[in-house]
């Protein structure tokens, strides 16, 4: 049975109305404070719960990116296409061993178009393979993202993480599926027109000057992409909170962290760069136990980092309710 509700005073979605600054409301001291407190009262069902997000995790707070695994798994799949378009048969008869020169071995009974066909087999089953793993990594993110925001929340009302709040969110998994998927778009178009700035470097042949100053306006242009993108993702920061908390659909969500986060980027990027900062600190150190560690370090480094967050989310949003907050005898404040 899920115990989660929405708190009966949640403002409607539009501005929002907070008795206090919002740099008051996102404190980094009192943030990092309340985030080690969390970890101690509660500690099996945050660590789980962040596990479970690092596991499902791209490279952003909602997409996904390429990491090394992926970039090693398209080195393998261009290097078996290789092998495979160098592959030459003998003319004698097929004997089951390697060809002098050739990158497989031969396979008896089969000629050029069979061999071929049962490497676009492999590489279509390897990615296929890669795309359900990608799929399910997709929908395990969508499905705890908002029951680890919640689990943030109760303990910050009641004190207590419930394990049935934390696998509960399944009231708004459509919405956060759709919102992980529109974000994943966002950011890969972000990433293919800031590449459009060098194309005219690719593509055009000159002296050395001339590719210079192509490469130059490639650089400034995408420079200036990714400072719209900044502009543009720092303003949706809190959609993930405003569908979990609010239980807003994806366009409602959008438009209610876009108010939050109007007339106060800068604050939202110094706050998470720090953030960033800290969750690097406690997280790195993880790979010097031959990459075991990062199972341990990286959890508690996103707890650290996400639990500010949520709580200054909740005092930005329901000013009413804090008072009654069982955080606010944690001290800190």
């Amino acid at each position: 049975m899920d115990t989660w509700s929405p708190a009966p005073t949640s403002p409607p979605p539009g501005t929002p109305d907070a008795n206090e600054p919002f740099s008051a409301s996102f404190d980094l001291g009192r943030g990092l404070y309340h985030g080690l407190n969390a970890l101690k009262r509660s500690f099996p069902v945050l660590f789980v719960g962040a596990f479970l997000r690092f596991c499902s995790a791209g490279g952003g707070s909602s997409g996904n990116s390429w990491s090394s695994d992926d970039t090693e798994m398209l080195k393998s799949l261009k290097s078996l296409k290789q092998h495979s378009s160098t592959f030459v048969p003998g003319d004698h008869s097929w004997a089951g061993a390697p060809q002098v020169g050739s990158g497989l071995p031969s396979i008896p009974g089969l000629d050029d178009g069979a061999l071929a066909a049962l490497g676009v087999g492999v590489l279509v089953a390897i990615g296929a393979f890669v795309l359900v793993l990608l799929l399910l990594k997709l929908a395990l993110h969508s499905w705890i993202t908002p029951g680890w925001i919640r689990n943030y929340a109760e303990l910050i009302r009641t004190g207590n993480a419930e394990w049935s709040t934390l696998f509960g969110a399944k009231d708004v998994f459509w919405r956060s599926l759709g919102w992980t998927c529109l974000y994943g778009a966002i950011s890969i178009a972000g990433t293919v027109f800031a590449m459009l700035g060098f194309l005219p470097a690719m593509l055009m042949d000159g002296e050395e000057i001339v590719q210079g100053v192509l490469v130059l306006g490639g650089g400034l242009w995408a420079l200036a992409v990714l400072v719209a993108f900044a502009y543009v993702f720092l303003g949706l920061v809190f959609v993930d909170h405003a569908i979990a908390l609010d239980e807003l659909p994806v366009m409602e969500a959008i438009g209610r962290s876009w108010s939050l986060a109007s007339g106060n980027r800068l604050w939202i990027f110094l706050y998470s760069l720090v953030y960033g900062l800290i969750f690097l600190v406690v997280a790195v150190p993880g790979y010097c136990f031959c990459l075991v560690g990062v199972f341990l370090s990286f959890p508690i480094a996103y707890v650290m980092m996400d639990f500010g967050f949520v709580e200054g989310y909740l005092r930005r949003t329901r000013p009413d309710e804090i008072g009654s907050w069982s955080i606010e005898q944690w001290g800190g404040n």
